[in-house]
């Protein structure tokens, strides 16, 4: 009898120790077999860049009058009010972005068949060309940032031909490039 009792006793002593224990790791025991664990993330994007280009609605020289051929160039050229092309933007920086803003004209104001040269400056008095760039961007540090250039026109008016409304057009055309 004591014998029997200390065999039941070691045989319920040995499935007391080997009981499976369950956990969530997953525990791989040879090396032919394999085990799947998930992989999870809350990510964030980078807003992407933003941008306003603000431009003037029109460039108007107003009411001119012909001048003579014989009068001097402060009494015959005349020049328009300062226009502001102004961008407000955010982002550039984070996204690598430039933003440049340049414009394109062929510098005449029409009437018909007559035509009149006129002449495109920023504020410094720099000459204004078409495909030149009026102001370029380049990506800083700064997240929202405004960046503002005054242009203005001249003409002779030796050069009018006839009475009546002379017209033209000047571009303006906004980039959003890769920062190289």
């Amino acid at each position: 009898m004591k014998k029997l009792l200390s065999i039941i006793l070691s045989v319920a002593m040995v499935l007391a120790i080997s009981l499976t224990a369950f956990a969530a790791d997953t525990t791989i025991i040879n090396p032919t077999e394999s085990g799947d664990s998930n992989i999870t993330m809350n990510g964030a994007t980078i807003p992407s860049p933003t941008y306003t280009v603000t431009i003037p609605e029109k460039i108007e020289f107003g009411n001119v009058s012909k001048k003579l051929k014989s009068a001097s160039d402060d009494v015959a050229i005349t020049k328009t009010a300062e226009y502001t092309v102004t961008a407000d933007y955010e982002y550039l920086f984070e996204n690598q972005k430039n933003l440049t803003v340049s414009i394109s004209t062929d510098n005449q104001i029409k009437n018909g068949d007559n035509a009149i040269a006129f002449n495109l400056y920023k504020d410094d008095n720099s000459s204004l060309t078409s495909g030149n760039t009026i102001f370029a961007i380049q990506p800083t540090a700064v997240e929202k940032n405004t960046v503002s250039q005054k242009m203005y026109a001249t003409l002779d008016q030796r050069e009018i031909k006839a009475s009546g409304n002379y017209t033209g057009t000047v571009t303006f055309t906004v980039a959003l490039a890769d920062n190289k």
